[in-house]
């Protein structure tokens, strides 16, 4: 017996099953004969009868009109006059009028410089095509939206090889994506090893846990804003460059610093208070010493908890007439409530601002309550001072006015004793009424004593 002849059909026949199993089938063009044999297969997939018989012209006919039936023909043709062996991926209509996408492999078999035989297979690769076709589309939908979105966004995978660098990525940071794809993310990039985006991916993908922070990279000067997705293929960054917002940012922590230095150095009781709500907001140093509470204290208050009962209405009144925008407003004296009870006068100006977020107005409070009892007094004193003018006009004038009149009758008469004596009693009790004056002016002078100079 013949072993070999046993062992060729039997690979023969385990051919047949796999090209079965596989859906692949056969076909041959007799190039001496001018005939067509296809395999059964080969006939179920274009989906003609078990009968059918083709020729050159009806198996081309099968390719779909133009660019694909264009390209069997010149491949055939090549593999014809030259041997070039084929393998293609084509499109054909099927008799029942279905496109199917097929594999067709086809080498030539020469005898003395000529084509005598061309054979191959044929395979129905309609369904791994169209997924192949759609899994391209959905790539390119995705490269699409990476590439347009504001975001620069690079992938790498779990051996931080760059996979994926979009044109902003490029931008952002400096480098071309033949700089970076398909390189490790941490060669490309080896001054950023043990940076905190270092720690953080690396946290990201040991975790598997979505990390969203900033970062500085000082090669550029630049800051981002970052944020990592880890996955079973490695990890998805999007990124994008802040620095003008950080800049920005820092600027406006430098001015609330200095803010709050002004505010917490001022020798004036200064606060904050929520316009919506009244509540305090914040407080200085000097309010706390001024007003005697605490700044628990305080930021649990509203601005009418320091008014005197009867001045509420005072204040809601002067709400109501300002606005979240007017610019400073000096809203007088106006009487503020101590921890303590005491009642004290303040000249109140405000300011509106933006406090975290809120609509608020800073006070500056000028306690001028002793101003007050001074200016107070210094009036009394002008009444005072008044009373005494007009007692000079006319009280002190009055007694003054006969004195000088007895005078004149004096030199007249100064030739009658006993009426120079009767003139001279006149004299004397104006000239004690004088007296009585000049005392009473002393005493209302001596009630205000020049205590204060200020």
């Amino acid at each position: 017996i013949n072993t070999s002849h046993i062992s060729d059909a039997k690979t023969a026949g385990l051919v047949n099953k796999a090209m079965n199993l596989a859906h692949i089938g056969g076909w041959e063009i007799d190039m001496l004969n001018r005939t067509v044999y296809w395999s059964d297969i080969t006939r179920a997939i274009h989906e003609v009868n078990d009968d059918f018989e083709p020729d050159f012209e009806t198996s081309v006919s099968f390719y779909r009109e133009g660019n694909d039936r264009d390209h069997i023909v010149q491949e055939l043709a090549d593999t014809i006059e030259k041997g070039t062996p084929s393998n293609i991926e084509l499109q054909i209509i099927t008799a029942k009028g279905n496109t199917k996408w097929v594999r067709v492999i086809g080498e030539a078999e020469f005898t003395d410089g000529k084509c005598i035989r061309v054979c191959g297979s044929f395979q129905d690769i309609d369904d791994r095509k169209k997924a192949e076709i759609a899994a391209k589309k959905l790539l390119e939908e995705r490269n699409t939206i990476l590439e347009s979105i504001g975001d620069a966004f690079f992938a790498t995978d779990k051996n931080w090889t760059v996979t994926y660098w979009n044109q902003t990525a490029e931008k952002v940071l400096h480098k071309s994506k033949e700089e970076t794809l398909d390189h490790n993310l941490w060669e490309v990039f080896s001054d950023s090893v043990d940076s905190l985006s270092y720690k953080k991916y690396h946290q990201a993908v040991s975790t598997n846990q979505v990390t969203h922070f900033e970062d500085h990279y000082p090669p550029l000067n630049k800051w981002y804003e970052i944020t990592a997705y880890p996955s079973n293929n490695g990890l998805s960054v999007y990124f994008k460059d802040v620095t003008e917002r950080k800049r920005i940012s820092l600027e406006l922590e430098e001015s609330e610093k200095k803010y709050s230095e002004l505010f917490q150095l001022s020798p004036m009781p200064m606060w904050v208070f929520d316009l919506r709500s009244l509540y305090f907001l914040d407080v200085n140093v000097a309010a706390i010493k001024k007003y005697g509470y605490t700044r628990k204290e305080f930021l649990a208050m509203t601005i009418k908890d320091i008014r005197p009962a009867e001045d509420i209405q005072i204040l809601e009144d002067a709400l109501a007439k300002i606005t979240s925008n007017e610019p400073i407003t000096r809203q007088g004296i106006i009487r503020h409530k101590k921890r303590n009870g005491e009642i004290i006068n303040v000249d109140i100006q405000s300011n509106p601002v933006n406090y975290k977020g809120k609509k608020a107005r800073v006070i500056i409070a000028n306690d001028v309550t002793e101003r007050l009892k001074y200016i107070k007094a210094i009036e009394d004193h002008n009444l005072q001072l008044i009373e005494i003018s007009w007692i000079q006009s006319h009280i002190v004038r009055a007694p003054l006015s006969r004195i000088m009149g007895l005078i004149q009758l004096v030199k007249i008469a100064a030739g009658d004793d006993d009426e120079n004596e009767k003139i001279m009693e006149y004299i004397l009790a104006s000239a004690n009424e004088l007296d009585e004056v000049i005392k009473s002016i002393n005493d209302k002078t001596i009630t205000y004593p020049a205590e204060n100079n200020n």
